[in-house]
């Protein structure tokens, strides 16, 4: 399993975001206000989020852990 989380911030954070177990693989990026880039080529679901006012979490699962590696 693979889980990726994309967190933004209504603001600068305190503290970290990777204390989860129990997959084989996990990318948690926060994108602060002022640290946001444009994503060439986001899917439906993560334009809905990134459209969203903050704070919002982007959650995608996945059965395949290396999807993005090759």
């Amino acid at each position: 399993m693979a889980v990726t989380l994309f967190y933004f911030p209504d603001g600068p954070m305190q503290g970290d975001v990777d204390n989860i177990s129990q997959v084989e693989r996990i990318l948690v990026q926060k994108f602060e206000p002022e640290n946001v880039f444009g994503f060439s080529s986001p899917s439906a679901k993560l334009k809905e989020a990134l459209n969203r006012q903050a704070p919002v979490l982007y959650v995608r699962l996945s059965d395949e852990p290396f999807e993005d590696l090759v």
